[in-house]
């Protein structure tokens, strides 16, 4: 129900929340026509990120899962991945094609209800509502920068998100847009605070 922007970014379109489920449909529609139905389990890297992002909320509607890996693997270690995780499925966002692996399925990783129940309390925690903006840089392949996207879409917040880490990027995201919520690792703000640069007076929350 919430009309504010959902998804901006360095080089993407600003989106709002109506526009974000229009493409969210349209791309699970696709998926259902390729095959995939609920319970099953999709593959598919971690770049680019706007794409992924994009499929978890596709992947919502259709009750499937994801299984988010580090782009760049090598093929011989994606396959035993498949094969530990039971995923049926690997999206390649480059050509646009869902691909079948030889896997048996299984129960693997988080329910939709544990990723809801955690991104409710995280909310609570943080105070994340409407109005906000979250700044994504963690990789969306582990679940600290992948749960972000779960967070602002359950409070209608703004996911800023970025393609991985880039300093100047960051630093320039965090001086020019109005951020309220930002995760990083250690490293991460080592090299933001190398820059000189001062805590934002928007900045409420720092993960």
């Amino acid at each position: 129900t919430c009309s504010g922007p959902a998804l901006v970014g360095p080089g993407l379109p600003d989106l709002d929340y109506p526009g974000l489920a229009e493409l969210a449909s349209a791309r699970a529609c696709a998926l259902v026509t390729r095959g995939l139905w609920a319970g099953q389990v999709v593959m598919l890297p971690d770049s680019p990120a706007a794409d992924l992002v994009l499929m978890q909320h596709a992947c919502a509607r259709l009750g499937a899962a994801l299984f988010p890996y580090r782009r760049g693997l090598p093929s011989a270690e994606l396959a035993a991945m498949a094969a530990a995780t039971g995923a049926e499925w690997r999206w390649c966002p480059d050509s646009g094609r869902l691909e079948r692996t030889p896997v048996v399925a299984r129960e693997v990783g988080f329910s939709g209800g544990t990723l809801a129940t955690s991104a409710w309390y995280a909310n609570r925690q943080f105070g994340l509502a409407p109005g906000d903006t979250w700044l994504a840089c963690l990789r969306l392949s582990h679940v600290g920068g992948l749960s972000i996207s779960y967070r602002c879409a359950l409070a209608g917040a703004t996911l800023l998100l970025h393609d991985g880490f880039d300093v100047a990027a960051v630093a320039r995201d965090l001086t020019e847009r109005a951020v309220s919520h930002l995760s990083v690792v250690p490293p991460m703000l080592a090299r933001l605070l190398d820059l000189g640069l001062s805590p934002p007076p928007g900045l409420r929350v720092l993960i």
